[in-house]
């Protein structure tokens, strides 16, 4: 986004550097630590897979997945409800 203007008022800029932030509430309560990519290469990668997926999307027989990479199918995920899994457990439809 801040490559390709955005951003109001700043034009399109470049990202040099990143910084993990870690904040624990602990002692010490958090910590910085510099991560060590290229961060304009690896938005570059990940916005280009991100517009690549979008596109299967756009497919009529492409299907939307509403689980992935489950190692059992009984485990409950986070997001179930929006997807209706266990509505389409319940039904018996194995579509």
């Amino acid at each position: 986004m801040l490559e390709a203007g955005a951003f109001q008022g700043l034009g399109p800029l470049e990202t040099r550097d990143l910084t993990y932030i870690k904040i624990t509430g602990g002692v010490p309560p958090g910590m910085l630590k510099p991560v060590k990519i290229d961060p304009m290469e690896a938005a570059r990668r990940h916005l280009a897979n991100l517009v690549g997926l979008l596109g299967k999307y756009q497919r009529i027989e492409q299907a939307y997945i509403p689980r992935y990479a489950i190692q059992n199918e009984d485990e409950a995920c986070t997001h179930d409800h929006l997807s209706r899994y266990r509505e389409w457990v319940l039904s018996g439809d194995g579509s």
